[in-house]
């Protein structure tokens, strides 16, 4: 989600997803968060691509992914004396061989509101994953994308044409619900054969519920996304703000695939409990290795449920 400040930031793990404190976005500093890995299909090329080697360092992009609504990237790195991991860890000492996102482009034009997440490869230990997400990218591009390493000056640059061979589902529904001074408008709903992607925008105060009050207050406004049949879609991440909602949101999510039978959507908009004196969540419990095991109580505003007919 948006709106990013120097506030305290939680990121939990939902749906294989991890959120992880790095230092580069395509507009300055920030969080970059992974969103999950998606499934082979839909890829958009496969085999090894163009590789850049710069003082004894080689850097390979042995894998592209793009479904039409999320851009997966492999980056293999090859070298003598390399450090463990690919990304330099906070107050870590300088040394060669770690990565880090210093430009992408899209036919050659940067986007300063896409997301992005570059983190360690969960199974290679000399590779690393980058996710691009953005609600501008086109069917066919070319790719523009340059990594910087420690102690390289020189940048390592690829570029390579990327095509979307899968089929996604694009629908912009313009549909809007208000209650209690909030409203939220769905802007744009992609569905691709690995994931959905949900757009909007909000505004107004968030409205709080009779155990809301008081010690108690909800937190920002958050999404479920249920299909015709009852079966609700995990959500990739959660990221949780320590501080008053804001009045305005611009969101964009993802959540696991759309069964291809599904005729409609309901979103559930709800929120969570939280004691603004701590902004500790009600009912989150996490166990003795630090992982959540249940998020805390969701309050639901059923008046703000959304239902969206998908055409295909």
């Amino acid at each position: 989600m948006q709106n990013r400040n120097n506030k305290r930031l939680s990121f939990r793990k939902v749906a294989g997803a991890w959120c992880i404190a790095a230092a580069i976005t395509t507009t300055g500093t920030g969080v970059l968060c992974n969103f999950s890995s998606i499934a082979e299909a839909a890829q958009a090329s496969t085999g090894n691509f163009k590789s850049v080697t710069h003082d004894g360092v080689k850097l390979t992009l042995s894998d592209v992914e793009y479904d039409g609504v999320l851009l997966k990237i492999t980056i293999q790195r090859e070298g003598k004396g390399m450090p463990e991991g690919m990304l330099a860890r906070y107050n870590q000492k300088i040394v060669k061989g770690n990565l880090k996102i210093s430009g992408i482009l899209i036919n050659g034009q940067k986007d300063s509101k896409a997301m992005i997440s570059f983190r360690d490869h969960f199974e290679e230990p000399n590779a690393a994953v980058l996710e691009y997400r953005s609600d501008h990218l086109p069917d066919q591009f070319e790719l523009t994308l340059q990594v910087s390493v420690s102690k390289i000056a020189k940048n390592f640059e690829f570029k390579i044409p990327v095509k979307n061979k899968g089929k996604t589902i694009e629908i912009k529904p313009n549909q809007t619900k208000e209650s209690k001074g909030f409203s939220y408008t769905v802007k744009k709903i992609n569905i691709s054969p690995t994931q959905t992607q949900l757009v909007l925008d909000s505004t107004g105060e968030v409205p709080a519920s009779s155990k809301q009050t008081g010690e108690y207050a909800p937190t920002m406004m958050y999404y479920d996304i249920v299909d015709d049949q009852g079966e609700m879609l995990k959500q990739k991440r959660l990221s949780f703000y320590s501080k008053k909602p804001s009045s305005t949101y611009h969101i964009n999510e993802l959540y696991n695939a759309v069964n291809p039978k599904t005729k409609f959507i309901t979103i559930k908009p709800y929120t969570f409990t939280v004691k603004p004196s701590d902004w500790s969540i009600v009912g989150e419990k996490v166990d003795k290795k630090g992982r959540t095991v249940s998020f805390g109580t969701k309050t639901y505003i059923k008046e703000l449920e959304m239902k969206v007919n998908i055409t295909k």
